[in-house]
């Protein structure tokens, strides 16, 4: 939580994967209540309770994807959203900002797996795991396949991956 909040990020699919911020009190969130939830539309607005909305929440960023994490790297000072970027074999990615609700960098790439050989394979669900310990930057994704059979006969796919980096990888100021 943040300043007693639970956010959530929502992603528009199908669509453009334009991504929204909303938020709900956390004294409302903890007991199960999240029926009034507040949205973010922008610096002249601000949070807007749903009821009130008059118009669509803010773009809070483009193009993100329906699996992706977001959290407060706290060496970097600025909050981080990781995810994997294309379509098939995909590259992971970052983008940041000062504050959850913009502006966020564009995206950066930083990994791109090459051992994958299963037939049709697409990867997805890139996360950030800062939670973990091990090494500076902890990252998963998953890799599948179009191929029902392949991945019905492949035990490599359909489970996380993970990456371990030597320093959590950073977009340009």
């Amino acid at each position: 939580s943040v300043e007693n909040y639970l956010y959530a990020f929502s992603v528009q699919e199908p669509g453009n994967h334009d991504v929204f911020l909303v938020r709900w009190p956390m004294r409302k969130a903890a007991k199960g209540d999240l029926s009034a939830p507040f949205w973010w539309l922008g610096e002249a607005s601000g949070w807007v309770t749903q009821v009130e909305m008059t118009q669509k929440p803010t773009v809070v960023f483009g193009g993100g994807q329906t699996e992706f994490t977001v959290h407060y790297a706290a060496r970097a000072k600025r909050w981080q959203q990781v995810q994997t970027e294309g379509f098939g074999i995909a590259d992971m990615a970052v983008r940041d900002a000062n504050k959850l609700t913009g502006p966020w960098s564009g995206l950066r790439k930083f990994y791109r797996p090459t051992d994958i050989k299963a037939k049709d394979a697409f990867m997805y669900a890139g996360k950030a795991h800062p939670e973990l310990q091990g090494a500076d930057g902890i990252f998963t994704y998953v890799v599948n396949s179009f191929d029902f059979q392949v991945l019905l006969d492949d035990p490599s796919l359909y489970y996380p991956r993970f990456l371990k980096t030597r320093s959590v990888p950073r977009t340009k100021k």
